[in-house]
C-alpha cells in the first residue's frame, strides 16, 4: 500500500520524481523523521561521514543513530545512500557500492560486524544487510539477488507500507539477526564501479583481507 497519503508527502514525492538527488534525500528524511524514527532517542542526520576519522571527506546521504537517555552511547543503526529517480543502471550500481563501502568503513572503525543499509532511487528503495563475513550486501526488503536492478526496488506509492514494516524491523533489531543470514545470500559484488571524487573504498580491501584470513 501507498504511504503517500497527504498533500505534503505528495509534494515531496512529486519533487523526488522530477529533481536531482537532493529531492530524493529530502523525501526520505521526511519519512524517517515523521513516520519511522519519531522517538527522541533517534537522530536522523544528512551528509555525515561514515567514520569519525579526521580528514574523511566521504558523506553518507542519511545516517540514523540511537542515543541513549544519558547521552553516553551513540550507535549507528542505518546508512542510507540516494540517487535521483532518473538514475542509470551504473548509478544504481554506484549507490549500492557506496552503501557497502560506508558499512565496511564503519566496521573497520568500530569492529561491529553487522549493519543495516538502505539505497534509494527517487521514490523507490531497498533495504540491505551488511555482514562482515559476506562478500557483498545481502538483500533484506525486498529479497532477491539482483545487482543494481531497479525493478527489485519498492516504490512508496504502491509498496510503501512494506518498506515501513522493514524499517520498523530494523528499528527493533539494532543489529541484523543471524537467522536472516541463513535464509538469503549476498548480491554479487560488481567488478568495476566508479565512485564519486570524494569517495574511496580502502576499507573494502581491509575487510576482504580479514575475511580471507
Amino acid at each position: 500500500m501507498s504511504i503517500v497519503t497527504d498533500g505534503r508527502m505528495q509534494r515531496l514525492w512529486t519533487d523526488a520524481q522530477q529533481y536531482p538527488e537532493w529531492a530524493t534525500t529530502r523525501l526520505w528524511e521526511h519519512i524517517f523523521n515523521r513516520v519511522i524514527f519519531t522517538e527522541s532517542k533517534w537522530v536522523v542526520s544528512s551528509q555525515q561521514p561514515p567514520t569519525h576519522q579526521a580528514g574523511d571527506l566521504r558523506r553518507v546521504d542519511l545516517v540514523v543513530e540511537e542515543i541513549d537517555g544519558h547521552a553516553q552511547t551513540v550507535g549507528t543503526l542505518l546508512f542510507v545512500e540516494a540517487k535521483r529517480a532518473a538514475a542509470s543502471p551504473s548509478d544504481v550500481m554506484e549507490v549500492e557500492y557506496q552503501a557497502f563501502t560506508a558499512a565496511c568503513a564503519y566496521f573497520v572503525e568500530t569492529g561491529i560486524e553487522r549493519l543495516w543499509t538502505m539505497t534509494c532511487v527517487g521514490t523507490r528503495a531497498r533495504l540491505w544487510i551488511f555482514d562482515q563475513k559476506s562478500n557483498y550486501l545481502i538483500p533484506f526488503v525486498p529479497p532477491g539477488d539482483g545487482l543494481a536492478d531497479i525493478d527489485e526496488y519498492l516504490e512508496i506509492s504502491t509498496h510503501g507500507t512494506t518498506l515501513v514494516e522493514g524499517l520498523k524491523f530494523c528499528k527493533d533489531h539494532m543489529r541484523p539477526p543471524s537467522d536472516l543470514l541463513e535464509t538469503t545470500g549476498a548480491s554479487p559484488r560488481p567488478a568495476n564501479v566508479t565512485l564519486p571524487p570524494s569517495w574511496h573504498d580502502d576499507e573494502v580491501t581491509i575487510v576482504d583481507s580479514q575475511r580471507r584470513s
